[in-house]
């Protein structure tokens, strides 16, 4: 979150489990609405590609083929994000039982210091096909990172206090939620 400073004491706290439980709620909404959209294109695509055959059939052959890819397609992308997000899900719940353990992993909220200019940022650290997202709750906006971008791979297995380098800029993790 870019301009504003959430500070949560170190061990868990009340707040920053409301924090998280409302970016998991803005996450699940944000891709459970694109599933739905996903389904619908997919769910049109299908209907163009299996239309009764008329007398312009060649005609019409190359479209139902590409309508019938394009509905594989779809279906696969739904699946992935359905298993991403079941994984995140999975890793959040997870996360509870093992309150103890601060280090970044799939489903960690994570702040960063960035010190050339001194701002925090906060990420959600996610699995593939949900990153890239800004999620805005009522605290301020999250960036989700894919565990498989640059960012993504050098904050995995990172604890609180740790300084890394990317893109010649120089960041601290603040905090591993």
């Amino acid at each position: 979150m870019k301009g504003k400073e959430i500070n949560f004491p170190c061990g868990q706290n009340n707040n920053a489990e409301l924090f998280k439980r409302s970016i998991l709620e803005a996450i699940q909404k944000r891709f459970n609405s694109r599933i739905g959209n996903l389904r619908v294109g997919e769910s049109s695509a299908r209907a163009a590609s299996i239309d009764s055959d008329g007398p312009w059939q060649s005609t019409y052959d190359t479209t139902k083929k590409e309508q019938a890819w394009l509905s594989n397609a779809l279906d696969v992308q739904i699946i992935s994000l359905e298993e991403s997000l079941r994984e995140l899900l999975g890793a959040i719940k997870g996360e509870v039982k093992n309150r103890e353990i601060k280090i970044a992993s799939v489903g960690s909220i994570i702040r960063v210091k960035n010190f050339q200019t001194g701002s925090f940022e906060w990420f959600l650290l996610v699995p593939d096909g949900l990153g890239g997202e800004n999620l805005t709750v009522e605290l301020g906006e999250i960036l989700t990172i894919s565990r498989e971008s640059k960012l993504g791979k050098l904050l995995l297995g990172k604890k609180k206090g740790e300084k890394l380098s990317i893109a010649d800029e120089e960041l601290e993790i603040e905090e591993v939620i």
